[in-house]
């Protein structure tokens, strides 16, 4: 009989969550609701990431929950928000001696082998361990609702049965307020330099009536392109010291930039995917890919046209 992720989570006893690099709320939200939810049923479990970016430490600071990355006593390995093993960095490590691997996922396509729980129709992860998970604490909802908080992009990107789940967790004491309590709402000075940097160095490309911009940035690449897609149609931005690619299109825009990421991915001996209007990719000098980037939007909109 084929075993299910929910068999996994209760017949094994050991947990390390594994998250991808520059964990985001989504990631993060969802790996402390699942941990609290395994402790709950006595069971030993941690969370792993190779970094998180700052709205991620703001709610790993209200929750009172950290990340410990320990080489050693991991039996399971249970991966959140990640498509491909190139996104966990140097924590593909506790994958080589894993008993069983669990992935839960709401991106296009995954990479992994083990027992993979994909829900690509959902927003977010956390709506996803929302449903999975037959029982929950305020935490728990907390956490959740902060990860459906964000990737939804303070619902703007939401979608019916995102709003039903958000009602549901609303409908067991969690204000609305409360998880937008988490995120300070302080001007970011780094990010707003990043953002104007990335618009000085931005190269615009008409393309069948469409306007793609590409630019390069040392850090905030999502920030940056979610800044230039309310201008542009579609935005690809570099980030030159993480080796990273980050694309994103307007809400009106009918185009599949997960697969345009994962073939990037792969020219450049690395991978990517993601979703249909915010994808990525990772790969060898991949900030020299833009061009690339380019000429495959081309023949994609070219068609349109």
């Amino acid at each position: 009989m084929k075993q299910t992720v929910m068999d996994v989570l209760e017949q094994e006893d050991n947990f390390l969550i594994v998250l991808h690099s520059n964990a985001d709320p989504d990631a993060v939200g969802s790996a402390v609701a699942l941990k609290e939810f395994l402790r709950l049923h006595n069971k030993k479990a941690k969370i792993c990431c190779e970094s998180a970016n700052k709205m991620s430490k703001e709610l790993l600071e209200n929750l009172q929950e950290t990340i410990e990355c320990e080489d050693a006593g991991w039996e399971n390995v249970i991966i959140l928000d990640t498509a491909s093993s190139s996104q966990l960095g140097s924590c593909t490590k506790f994958l080589e001696n894993a008993k069983k691997v669990v992935v839960i996922d709401h991106h296009r396509e995954s990479s992994f082998k083990g027992y993979i729980h994909l829900q690509e129709e959902r927003t977010s992860t956390a709506e996803i361990l929302f449903d999975l998970l037959p029982e929950r604490n305020k935490k728990m909802d907390l956490a959740l609702l902060a990860g459906i908080l964000t990737d939804t992009g303070n619902f703007k990107y939401a979608d019916i049965k995102t709003l039903e789940t958000v009602q549901k967790i609303m409908g067991e004491g969690i204000k609305l307020y409360e998880a937008f309590d988490i995120f300070r709402e302080e001007k970011d000075l780094p990010k707003r330099i990043a953002i104007m940097r990335g618009c000085q160095r931005s190269r615009l490309h008409k393309i069948s009536g469409y306007v793609v911009v590409t630019t390069k940035v040392n850090s905030h690449e999502s920030s940056t392109a979610t800044f230039l897609i309310q201008i542009a149609d579609i935005a690809f931005v570099a980030n030159v010291k993480a080796n990273r690619i980050i694309a994103k299109a307007a809400q009106d825009m009918d185009v599949d930039l997960s697969k345009i990421m994962k073939e990037i991915g792969e020219l450049y001996n690395g991978d990517g995917g993601g979703h249909k209007r915010a994808a990525g990719a990772t790969g060898e000098a991949i900030t020299d890919a833009l061009d690339h980037c380019v000429e495959l939007m081309r023949e994609v909109l070219g068609k349109k046209g």
